[in-house]
């Protein structure tokens, strides 16, 4: 019979190790090129992308709000 002995910690290191690799392996790689193929995709991703920007303006102006406050001494 074989013994049921624990794997010592440097072997259960490599096992998680090379488990990783493989699930990551395993992952299909993102295509670098995005295909619209209807009308319909290009609308959304354009709105999506308006809706970033949009978004990402605003969170700036609040870090200069933010900013501005904290020189100037307010509490908010």
């Amino acid at each position: 019979m074989g013994s049921c002995a624990a794997p010592s910690t440097k072997q259960w290191h490599q096992f998680t190790i090379a488990r990783s690799l493989q699930q990551c392996l395993k992952k299909p790689a993102f295509p670098k090129e995005i295909r619209f193929d209807s009308p319909e995709q290009l609308l959304k991703q354009k709105r999506s992308l308006t809706l970033f920007r949009q978004s990402q303006s605003a969170m700036l102006k609040l870090q200069q709000n933010i900013k501005l406050d904290i020189k100037g001494g307010m509490k908010f």
